[in-house]
């Protein structure tokens, strides 16, 4: 799977690719040099509005975002990298939406008290982001995540 690094215009597009659970990074604003070695050093490509950077960047390392609408923007990058539904089902989910960091299975025993009461109650699956420590579980939420992305893809 494609790994990106997100201009800072493309927050949204981003934290859904996260969803997806496509490892994406969002730039600093540092200078355009900077991120492409960046993306050269971690095979990167760069999601980018910005035409000027995008024009100064070879074109294997970074993908001109020409769409305003999120739906839009999601729909562009799995076609333009050509994608597949499959490739992207089995990884729904899996990373830490803020972070960017592979969640871990935990036991509730484990994460217990920062699980409000109800999903501690009535959920079984829990997982957690070891790099900033927020819990989830498969609340209403989740199925709808899983929901809107295989309507997108």
């Amino acid at each position: 799977m494609p790994k990106f690094i997100a201009d800072k215009m493309l927050g949204r597009l981003a934290k859904w690719l996260r969803f997806m659970g496509f490892d994406v990074i969002e730039a600093k604003r540092e200078g355009d040099e900077d991120l492409h070695v960046l993306a050269l050093q971690e095979e990167r490509v760069i999601l980018t509005r910005d035409r000027i950077l995008a024009q100064a960047i070879a074109s294997d390392c970074s993908l001109l975002i020409p769409h305003e609408s999120l739906d839009d923007q999601i729909r562009f990058v799995v076609h333009a990298l050509e994608i597949s539904a499959e490739s992207v089902s089995e990884q729904i989910l899996t990373r830490c939406s803020s972070c960017n960091t592979l969640l871990v299975a935990r036991h509730l025993s484990e994460v217990e008290e920062r699980v409000p009461d109800y999903p501690r109650r009535h959920k079984s699956r829990f997982w957690e982001c070891s790099t900033c420590h927020r819990v989830f579980w498969e609340g209403t939420h989740y199925d709808r995540i899983q929901k809107v992305i295989r309507g997108l893809l």
